[in-house]
């Protein structure tokens, strides 16, 4: 059974994070509800908490959107999972946090994740969004790309454009 409240983060100021304790959001028609395994720390999140990104607004709960974890509930309709099953998330729904112990999703950006692969490595959002840009970008075979900045976006992008049959990748970063 599921809790009736729960606890997750909201950056309240630059730099200060607090924990709150709220309801445990029920999923709507189409949703699951995620019991959260783990959340990767992206880029975005860095820039909400250090203050560095002009468009938060705080108190600001839309961080975590890299999460995995055990479905907890399932709404109306939503057929693909039972509750137990091990997903891995797009990222978690406007709102809700997935540095929570529970988050909304659609239940159409939500995969399975095999046992063997543990939460923390089962993050898959950041996969999908470099995939997303190496599509836009209409890479075709022999082109020439570059991708500006080597972390570790820049090599799962570096590592799509050979993937669709790019030339040459050359990868460029700034030296500290």
């Amino acid at each position: 059974m599921t809790a009736q409240s729960m606890k997750r983060a909201v950056v309240v100021e630059p730099m200060r994070i607090e924990i709150e304790e709220v309801p445990v959001p029920t999923p709507a028609e189409g949703q699951v509800l995620i019991e959260t395994g783990a959340c990767g720390l992206c880029m975005t999140d860095v820039y909400r908490i250090t203050g560095k990104d002009p468009m938060t607004q705080y108190p600001c709960d839309l961080i975590g959107h890299e999460p995995s974890g055990f479905i907890a509930a399932v709404g109306k309709n939503a057929t693909r999972f039972r509750p137990g099953d091990r997903v891995t998330s797009l990222h978690a729904l406007g709102g809700f946090t997935a540095f929570g112990e529970y988050f909304l999703q659609q239940e159409d950006r939500v995969f399975p994740l095999p046992e063997q692969i543990p939460f923390e490595i089962g993050t898959c959002e950041p996969l999908f969004a470099a995939a997303r840009g190496v599509l836009n970008a209409d890479i075709l075979p022999g082109d020439l790309v570059a991708v500006v900045g080597v972390g570790f976006f820049g090599q799962l992008l570096a590592q799509g454009a050979r993937f669709r049959g790019a030339y040459k990748v050359a990868a460029l970063d700034k030296i500290d």
